[in-house]
């Protein structure tokens, strides 16, 4: 059974329209990765995803539980405290790390689990350190966001999101914010959450990355989904005119 599915998703932000229509569907332990340009509308439809942005039409289902549909012409999404469990079951990650700059590096990390999921203090710090050492920060847990490298600052960011035990983890350009010496030290996290089979849609211009971590691969252009497949076959094989240009223009970059 697909852990997340999209049916006709539609957003209109007044009179744009900037998604127009997207199918999409991914299976528990599978790394998707979203490719297509500024404007395309990659990040409204992850926003959408979470209740970040409402929906204007279609249906959103996580983990099997519907938290939007539309019926007779009209959103309807979950009841609100059902809404809040159902995309408790998501996570994210944002381009620019969205840190409390007064909170500690580990207080950033336990402040959800402890306040929004009630999870005892002693265990979601034990879990919290855990994952900092995964990410490698361990040393940097009494420190605050001002003293860490962006690429530091992002990888507490992907503890964070962790924290919470998510279902589904969403990027948004997780790097696209880092100088480029940076952004390998978070890719290589991703890598290891993508061996752990975490199941993950990701929002990136990397291409060799997405090629080397994804299960699938959408490429996006003008709020639709206009090819997707394996990332062998849409990276290297795309069928798709736009596709095509797309990817020899990030290739020539």
């Amino acid at each position: 059974m697909a852990i997340l599915e999209v049916c006709g998703l539609k957003k209109n932000f007044g009179s744009l329209k900037v998604l127009k229509g997207i199918d999409f569907q991914t299976e528990k332990g599978k790394v998707t990765s979203i490719l297509g340009p500024s404007g395309s509308g990659k990040s409204t439809f992850i926003r959408c995803l979470n209740r970040l942005e409402k929906i204007t039409e279609g249906t959103i289902r996580i983990d099997g539980e519907t938290l939007a549909d539309t019926v007779d012409g009209k959103v309807v999404y979950a009841p609100e405290k059902e809404a809040r469990r159902i995309c408790g079951k998501t996570g994210m990650v944002f381009q620019n790390f969205n840190l409390f700059p007064h909170m500690t590096v580990l207080e950033n990390v336990t402040a959800a689990p402890i306040s929004v999921q009630k999870r005892p203090a002693a265990e979601v710090e034990e879990t919290a350190m855990e994952l900092l050492k995964m990410v490698g920060l361990s040393e940097k847990a009494k420190q605050y966001p001002s003293s860490l490298s962006g690429g530091q600052q992002q990888r507490v960011a992907i503890a964070r999101a962790l924290a919470l035990k998510p279902e589904i983890l969403f990027f948004d350009e997780p790097t696209s914010a880092l100088d480029p010496e940076l952004t390998g030290e978070v890719l290589r996290v991703i890598r290891d959450l993508a061996a752990e089979r975490m199941t993950m849609l990701i929002v990136t211009h990397e291409i060799e990355f997405a090629l080397g971590v994804s299960d699938q691969v959408v490429f996006m252009d003008g709020g639709y989904i206009v090819e997707s497949g394996t990332a062998d076959a849409l990276i290297n094989h795309p069928k798709n005119e736009r596709t095509r240009a797309f990817l020899n223009r990030m290739h020539e970059v």
